[in-house]
């Protein structure tokens, strides 16, 4: 397994932090962006809404990126990622 498999591991296997804990998107964000744009497909990042309207992390993803779609995780500390492909 790789470095950065292990992190979105453990990440994943992390208890999300309650809504009074819960960091905001941009904090959350601008602490993973480095690894997140690692991964091979990533083409952007940002914050927007997921489809309930809740605050989330948006990730861009090359129309190619199969493996991308499947390292990055749904959740990061909380927050919704939501991948887009282009």
């Amino acid at each position: 397994m790789s470095a950065l498999q292990e992190w979105f591991s453990k990440l994943l296997a992390s208890d999300a932090p309650r809504d009074a804990d819960r960091q905001s998107p941009e904090h959350v964000l601008t602490k993973h962006a480095s690894r997140l744009l690692r991964v091979r497909g990533v083409m952007s990042m940002g914050i927007g809404k997921d489809s309930a309207g809740r605050p989330a992390i948006i990730v861009g993803l090359a129309s190619d990126s199969s493996d991308a779609d499947a390292l990055i995780p749904d959740v990061i500390e909380g927050i919704p990622v939501v991948k887009q492909s282009s």
